[in-house]
């Protein structure tokens, strides 16, 4: 007979629920159930080894598990998985799947007060799984029947008639603004978007009709610019607080603007930048033009519509390095557009040289860590370390 702690069990089901709620990945809980059930299972005596002795099918806890559904919804709770995992601990499913608007799942909802959807009602030997001793974690217990809780977004809320947290989100752009950056693509965007669920991303030109209309509605000055439905204020406002602030109508604008940008005031294109890099080629292991643009791109958040590197055994090279006084390679020089990069401006003073042509100088040494750097004065290579 498979013996199985109640220990484990408890483990397990929490791990179960965690995973159909989407909080690790399938490897990551595959692995974890392998080393639960290798240190839980004993075998019966037997002549022939390894094999493990099944519980004999009246033995089983019977359990009627009830799944109420929201037809197509993708972003929805799937409990397939779940249902999996409970029959691989021997337990026998009766199942039964439910639309939420059916007339058998409107006579379950109202009886236990269901207030969300899809959700699980779980019946019959409950009390003979260890696994669902803590359905408190989960949800409700009413007269030995089991209720699933579902309060993680997106779900339908019967009450509201609306699905909670699904996002649509709509990009308002100019398409004839070639070098103007793509929002979706910053940092700040991308970590916002790791944390919420989004249904459609829809793009609308501002000289459009209905981009024209954006724009009066949201007092938008600028683009490309973000506008998000209102489920995004069904999620935890410190994930997009600093990022704008909600309309009238309940959406959310993204009010922080990341150039390049068309101002839609002037009609300019702000924050176009220019970048020229020197390296040492010739030192194959010391930091070189790319570790220095990823620095640039990924540390200050800097977009560039031209870029030139220089080697030094070029005259282009020698000529900057004397006009500018730089001592290391690599090293950076960028003109522009440079005040409409508020991290940039917040940062350079501490990191880098401005001079009176408007050339902002940086020199990689040490800024980049550890590695080998080029000295220009004394011709040779040099070590970093902290």
């Amino acid at each position: 007979m498979v013996v199985i702690q109640r220990r484990v069990l408890l483990i397990l089901a929490a791990m179960i629920f965690a995973f159909a709620l989407g909080w690790f990945s399938r490897s990551t809980f595959e692995n974890t159930i392998t080393g639960l059930t290798t240190g839980a299972v004993a075998e019966k005596p037997s002549e022939n080894k390894g094999t493990v002795a099944v519980m004999p099918n009246e033995q089983k806890p019977s359990i009627e598990f009830v799944e109420i559904r929201v037809p197509d919804c993708n972003l929805c709770i799937d409990f397939e998985t779940l249902k999996k995992q409970l029959k691989d601990m021997n337990i026998a499913l009766k199942e039964k799947t439910l639309s939420y608007e059916s007339a058998d799942a409107k006579e379950l909802i109202e009886k236990y007060k269901i207030k969300t959807v899809p959700t699980i009602i779980l019946s019959g030997d409950t009390d003979k799984v260890d696994a669902f001793k803590n359905w408190a974690a989960f949800g409700r217990i009413e007269k030995d029947v089991l209720i699933f809780d579902n309060n993680v977004p997106v779900y339908y809320d019967l009450e509201k008639k609306r699905f909670v947290g699904s996002v649509t989100i709509l990009e308002l752009v100019d398409s004839t603004c070639q070098q103007c950056f793509e929002p979706l693509n910053s940092a700040a965007i991308m970590r916002l978007l790791y944390s919420i669920k989004v249904n459609a991303i829809r793009r609308v030109d501002i000289n459009s009709s209905e981009g024209q209309e954006l724009i009066k509605k949201h007092f938008i000055d600028f683009a490309p610019a973000l506008i998000f439905s209102p489920e995004l204020g069904d999620y935890n406002k410190e994930l997009y607080n600093s990022l704008g602030s909600f309309s009238t109508d309940g959406s959310f604008v993204v009010r922080e603007k990341m150039p390049p940008y068309k101002d839609l005031t002037t009609g300019e294109i702000r924050g176009t930048l220019g970048l020229i890099m020197l390296e040492a080629s010739s030192c194959w292991a010391c930091k070189d033009s790319k570790d220095l643009l990823a620095f640039l791109t990924n540390n200050l958040g800097l977009s560039f519509s031209e870029i030139r590197v220089y080697d030094i055994s070029s005259a282009d090279t020698n000529r900057l390095i004397e006009a500018y006084s730089i001592e290391y390679l690599p090293a950076a020089i960028i003109y522009g557009d440079t005040k409409s990069y508020a991290l940039f401006r917040e940062m350079w003073p501490k990191i880098g040289l401005v001079f009176k042509d408007g050339a902002h100088v940086l020199t990689a040494y040490p800024l980049l860590g550890n590695g080998y750097y080029y000295d220009v004065n004394a011709g040779k290579i040099i070590s970093a370390q902290r």
